[in-house]
């Protein structure tokens, strides 16, 4: 089969908008004003659609791979959108937490018309917080964004918490101007594993969305899968995975389901990363990419093939630039973040929970790298507030850090 190059039409007027705004920022205008203006003219891109339609039941492949922070990183999408706590009536609250709400929505501020609405559903951990960032990032790209918990955690029957979630989304009680049409539904790790299962057993409660997305969700057991029942045809699945996933089982199992559910007649893709492990969100373009597919599944043209090519599985997705360490020395490490409010100075909103160790670092790297004009980010030992903080992103890091940490502040070298 042919690989066919994809060709993005955008309107020309979306592209004036932003280059003006940029125009006027480089001759001294405002240019927190300008950030504002290039994230609205973002949002109104997501409107617009590729000029080719794909036939459900068919999958191709980019012969391309380019991956610059130029054309992925996005605006600051703080000042473009709102942000609540939702406590979603009969949901319940985990145990354990001490929080009296159950969701976070983010979602854009001056949207003309109702946008298309995200449901988020977390993986084992059943908490809401480690996504607080994947909404901002939706949101700010023009898509209203709900992340909740899990009610219990890791609950081996969530049909009842989605049915609950999506309602919400589409009643009057939500703040949000949703498409009731246009919901997708995206599951992180074990999330990512029950949409699949509910997908195969054909779950007639799953006629409430319009696209499925699994986050490092599938293993190699799901790549047998039969699929039950049509309720896959003309709607849209995409699994976001990695090569090297130890817990997952890497890609075994990814091309199968797809290959399943695009013979029950939908638009089934798969952005296959080759790196990134348990954390394909760390890569470069994954808002680009995911957003492009929920926008129009039917136009999407995968990132990359899911099997074999000779030693090479999946593509990277990754913007390599060298990291350099701020503001230590003599074996002494300090923070810049503040926990005075008023003392902080790092990009506004930009404050999110991600993973410990390691991993952690990575992921907080990976915010940086797809927010326009970040430049710096600290990774805290110290995970601060309720919604646990411990990745900060900062345009400039702070002359005199004053917080103690065991990670050196790194910075654009």
């Amino acid at each position: 089969m042919a690989k066919p190059l994809l060709i993005v039409v955008m309107f020309w007027s979306v592209f004036t908008v932003g280059f003006a705004a940029t125009e006027a920022c480089e001759e001294g205008g405002n240019c927190a004003s300008t950030r504002i203006e290039k994230g609205r003219a973002m949002m109104q891109m997501r409107q617009h659609r590729t000029s080719t339609k794909l036939v459900a039941g068919t999958v191709e492949y980019r012969t391309r791979h380019d991956v610059n922070r130029e054309k992925f990183a996005q605006p600051n999408p703080t000042p473009l959108i709102n942000v609540e706590k939702i406590d979603i009536a009969d949901y319940g609250h985990i145990e354990d937490g001490d929080q009296d709400f159950n969701g976070m929505l983010a979602y854009p501020k001056e949207a003309s018309t109702a946008t298309p609405g995200l449901l988020i559903i977390p993986g084992k951990g059943g908490e809401k917080e480690r996504h607080k960032q994947w909404i901002y990032m939706f949101a700010g790209r023009g898509i209203a964004s709900l992340a909740v918990d899990m009610v219990p955690p890791n609950a081996a029957d969530q049909k009842e918490e989605i049915t609950k979630a999506v309602e919400y989304m589409k009643s009057d009680a939500c703040p949000a101007s949703i498409d009731p049409d246009d919901i997708s539904l995206m599951g992180y790790s074990n999330g990512g594993a029950i949409i699949a299962k509910y997908i195969a057993e054909g779950w007639d409660g799953f006629q409430a969305f319009k696209n499925f997305i699994t986050i490092a969700g599938l293993r190699k057991d799901d790549g047998e899968a039969v699929i039950e029942g049509n309720l896959m045809s003309g709607k849209g699945f995409l699994a976001v995975q990695c090569e090297d996933d130890p817990n997952m089982g890497k890609l075994n199992g990814v091309a199968g389901f797809v290959t399943s559910v695009s013979a029950k007649g939908a638009f089934s893709h798969a952005i296959c990363y080759s790196s990134g492990e348990h954390r394909p969100v760390i890569n470069t373009n994954f808002y680009y990419e995911v957003t492009s597919f929920i926008n129009d599944p039917s136009s999407f043209v995968d990132f990359s093939s899911c099997v074999s090519e000779g030693n090479k599985k999946g593509e990277n997705g990754m913007v390599e630039l060298n990291w350099a360490d701020t503001y230590s020395s003599e074996g002494d490490i300090y923070a810049c973040y503040s926990r005075k409010k008023k003392e902080r100075t790092n990009m506004d909103g930009l404050e999110f929970n991600v993973w410990a160790r390691n991993n952690g670092e990575l992921a907080c790297q990976g915010y940086c790298l797809q927010t326009e004009n970040c430049n710096a980010y600290e990774f805290l030992t110290e995970a601060l507030g309720t919604d646990k903080k411990n990745c900060i992103l900062y345009e400039t890091p702070c002359e005199n850090p004053e917080l103690e940490n065991d990670h050196p502040p790194k910075r654009i070298a």
